[in-house]
């Protein structure tokens, strides 16, 4: 058995997990589906054993659905699974507007909303509520907040310091200038309420 993410044949063998782990990289390889340990303990009704094929398989469906995220990704290095929507996935089941991969480029907008409490507060109390910012991207939203930031501050935001900010082009950054100079009467409002 060689472990398809790393390519190691070293692995660990979890019969109270019922899994096989590879040892290098940490990847659940393979569910252990018949437990000699799991069988013996089980007595009576059976409980047990039938908690322990449902963990099995809960188990085994994330294990084959970060299989295929990963055959997806390919060798692109901009793209990764993104661990907390991965974990959301695996607790509650696919659901929709999920996105299980991400792009590095939208790191760089998370930055600019982690590295300013103005920018987060814009994007709660104005970007979320006008309809036409709101259907943004994510990285569209926090590129909005923050011009809208710079706005409040009576700076005029330049399209490639708002592009290198966010991570969004420079196209999209004039897109969203405009459409905010065009809807500045709406967005007042929002921002008195």
């Amino acid at each position: 058995m060689i472990c398809p993410l790393c390519g190691s044949s070293e692995f660990s063998w979890s019969y109270e997990r019922g899994e096989v782990t590879c040892r290098r990289c940490g990847l659940v390889v393979e569910p252990i589906v018949e437990s000699p340990v799991a069988r013996s303990e089980s007595h009576g009704s059976g409980n047990e054993w039938v908690a322990y094929r449902k963990f099995v398989y809960s188990k085994e469906k994330s294990y084959n659905k970060f299989v295929e995220l990963k055959s997806r990704i390919g060798n692109r290095e901009e793209l990764y699974i993104d661990s907390a929507a991965f974990q959301a996935y695996v607790s509650r089941g696919s659901r929709r507007g999920l996105r299980l991969i991400s792009s590095t480029r939208n790191s760089k907008a998370y930055e600019a909303l982690r590295g300013s409490i103005e920018v987060r507060e814009i994007m709660e109390k104005v970007v979320m509520k006008h309809p036409l910012l709101a259907s943004r991207t994510v990285r569209g939203k926090i590129a909005a907040a923050y011009i809208l930031s710079l706005l409040l501050k009576g700076e005029k935001p330049a399209p490639k310091d708002v592009s290198r900010k966010t991570g969004v082009s420079m196209t999209q950054a004039k897109r969203i200038i405009q459409l905010i100079e065009n809807e500045r009467p709406r967005i007042t409002n929002i921002i008195k309420q």
